[in-house]
């Protein structure tokens, strides 16, 4: 079996996941997904012009969201639409390195995997804008957890603070299958 690359990090730590956070990074091939999410940026307007760079989407609640992931051998393209506002990652994973690389925009983010009551954790673990490395003390700090609901949908909370300036962005939601 196979998956994407979020797949590979969750085996290859031997992570305990919910079995439906499991099948969403399972296999190759097309998926898409819908649902939707609340969304919170940072006020600074430094942090706003670094998320309009890597083209998150702006604020908002009850946000439609459509999720379209294309996986192949060699990694996994994410197309994230959030109400027309598509934004779009390329992610490989590493078994050197045993990190997942999401590359959106100008910056290039490796993550590292952890998992507490059958979530999935991922945390930034190095960022690089243009190719060069950012220092350690400006390398945003993520809080990410996967995990399903008790209505069996796959939830997201995502969220990314810059030291200094506090909150890039946070989006929750829940998505399902679309056939």
């Amino acid at each position: 079996m196979s998956g994407d690359p979020f797949w590979y990090a969750i085996t290859a730590a031997e992570l305990v996941v919910d079995e439906g956070v499991m099948a969403f990074h399972m296999g190759l091939g097309t998926k898409h997904y819908a649902g939707d999410c609340d969304i919170v940026r940072g006020r600074n307007p430094l942090v706003r012009a670094l998320l309009r760079s890597a083209g998150f989407p702006e604020e908002g609640r009850n946000v439609p969201v459509h999720l379209t992931l294309i996986t192949t051998p060699e990694g996994a393209e994410w197309h994230r639409d959030f109400d027309e506002h598509v934004t779009r990652s390329f992610m490989r994973w590493s078994a050197s390195s045993q990190r997942v690389t999401e590359r959106f925009g100008p910056f290039t983010v490796d993550m590292r995997f952890g998992a507490e009551n059958r979530s999935l954790l991922v945390h930034i673990a190095r960022l690089r804008c243009l190719g060069l490395p950012v220092p350690g003390f400006l390398c945003p700090r993520s809080e990410t957890r996967e995990y399903m609901d008790a209505a069996g949908r796959f939830c997201f909370d995502v969220s990314a603070h810059l030291p200094l300036f506090g909150l890039l962005i946070r989006y929750r939601g829940r998505v399902l299958p679309v056939d």
